[in-house]
Formats: structure tokens, C-alpha cells, sequence
């Protein structure tokens, strides 16, 4: 009897632990999609979160997108 309350005990943290570990992950998980496409300039603020997110999740770098070349609109 005692082995059987012993286990449902340790059953129970587990439950616990997993749903605390779990919860405070869920409001992000509708975001994830969107984190590599956000512009960088107005979310500097949360850059450290968005990295340590893409750490925690092992998600790849966002793709490297190269700036359009340079026209100057003088003319000469």
C-alpha cells in the first residue's frame, strides 16, 4: 500500500513539473512562425528573448535578406 501511494506521489510532481514547464511556453508557441520574419530595428528591446527563444527551441538563424543596391536620386 505504501509502494502504491509512493509512486502516485511521485506521479504527481512529475505532472506538476511538466505543467509548469509547459505553461509558460504556450502563449509563445502561436508566435514561433513569425519570430525569423519580424523586422529587428523595433523589436531591439526584446532581441535577447527572441535569441534566447530560438536557443531554447533550437530554432535555425533567421535567413540573411541583402538590401537592394543603391540609387542615388540626383541627377547628374
Amino acid at each position: 500500500m505504501l509502494r502504491v501511494l509512493l509512486v502516485l506521489l511521485v506521479l504527481l510532481v512529475l505532472l506538476v513539473l511538466l505543467v509548469l514547464l509547459v505553461l509558460p511556453v504556450l502563449p509563445v508557441l502561436p508566435v514561433l512562425p513569425v519570430l525569423p520574419v519580424l523586422p529587428t530595428l523595433p523589436m531591439l528591446p526584446m532581441l535577447p528573448i527572441r535569441l534566447t527563444l530560438r536557443m531554447l527551441l533550437f530554432l535555425p538563424p533567421p535567413p540573411h535578406i541583402e538590401a537592394p543596391p543603391f540609387r542615388s536620386t540626383r541627377t547628374p
